[in-house]
């Protein structure tokens, strides 16, 4: 019986680590991913024209704030 609640736990505890993110909504973990900054992301995305000029400078503003 406490191998099952031990096992139980155990997936919830692997289910929280797996969603940390979705779960916090902190993106600390998405800069040691992808090893990129969210200013450098935006910035290559201006540059390969996914996104316009107003929007690169609204997006630039809301990530200083």
């Amino acid at each position: 019986m406490m191998f099952f609640i031990f096992l139980f736990g155990a997936v919830i505890v692997y289910f929280i680590y797996k969603n940390y993110k979705n779960l916090t909504g902190n993106d600390i973990l998405s800069k040691v991913v992808s090893g990129k900054t969210h200013e450098e992301i935006l910035k290559e995305r201006y540059a390969r024209g996914e996104i316009s000029k107003e929007t690169y400078e609204e997006m630039l503003n809301d990530l200083c704030k």
